[in-house]
């Protein structure tokens, strides 16, 4: 009958300092995510800037590869703030010159690589941000043909 009364005088115990620590450790946990800016950001809706989208079509690239020449046919969309929409438009003939310069030299492995499409996004975006500076904000490829 004693030991009976011990064990359950030790589980209320453990159940007591188990009640305790989570109440004391949920209220150390919450202060520290109050204070914590990284915190704050998550909770916080960020602002969206809205984005205004410039789509170029069938941008016609011949490739020479030192045997035949191919072609390499793109389509993008370029996303930009709504106050620059204008500047790219007015700018079309020059990103399609700066496509054509870029990728016409390219080598067939560069166009047959497995991740080609990110690798060709990405080269897009960097050549046009070495151009423009912070005008474009996103480039999207959405068709590309090489044969």
């Amino acid at each position: 009958m004693k030991k009976n009364i011990a064990i359950g005088f030790v589980i209320l115990l453990v159940i007591g300092v188990s009640v305790f620590g989570a109440f004391k450790y949920g209220r150390s946990w919450q202060s520290n995510i109050d204070s914590n800016p990284d915190t704050k950001a998550l909770t916080e809706p960020e602002t969206i800037i809205p984005l205004s989208e410039t789509v170029i079509s069938n941008v016609l690239i011949p490739v020479n590869d030192g045997r035949r020449q191919k072609l390499l046919l793109l389509d993008l969309a370029i996303y930009s703030k709504e106050e620059n929409a204008v500047e790219v438009e007015k700018q079309r003939s020059q990103l399609k010159n700066i496509l054509l310069k870029k990728f016409s030299s390219k080598s067939n492995d560069y166009y047959y690589s497995v991740d080609f499409i990110d690798t060709l996004q990405r080269d897009i975006s960097n050549a046009f941000s070495e151009f423009d500076g912070n005008i474009i904000q996103k480039v999207y490829v959405t068709k590309a043909v090489y044969q």
